[in-house]
């Protein structure tokens, strides 16, 4: 079983160190580059959704990617949905701090300091 959550960690960390990529390809692209990349961050939205979450920060990844642009709002909704990754991000740090581990992929994209970029 060991086997199977580092395998999933591996394929997850791979997969969102590419979309992190590419979003960030795509805010520094040139206008005739943006179409191929925007369908590039599609598919890999995709991709990252269907893919098995092999923790809570990871489903918390999941949940901000799939309410992208939703989660800046200032209707009720959008706070609902701030609320909601905030109390992930929270219990995911307290476990975090508990057993002494940091993920290369603790800040979201958005907040004060960015992910790590991927290094394959």
């Amino acid at each position: 079983m060991a086997k199977t959550t580092v395998t999933r960690r591996a394929a997850w960390d791979k997969m969102y160190g590419a979309y992190l990529d590419l979003n960030q390809r795509l805010e520094q692209a040139q206008p005739h580059e943006r179409d191929a990349l925007e369908r590039a961050v599609a598919a890999q939205q995709d991709a990252l959704l269907n893919l098995n979450a092999p923790s809570f920060l990871a489903v918390m990844h999941k949940l901000e990617v799939l309410w992208e642009g939703q989660l800046d709002g200032l209707d009720q909704e959008s706070e609902e949905k701030r609320l909601i990754v905030e109390d992930l991000s929270d219990l995911i740090a307290e476990g975090a701090t508990i057993i002494g581990y940091t993920s290369p992929f603790a800040q979201a994209p958005g907040r004060e300091e960015a992910a790590p970029k991927s290094t394959s």
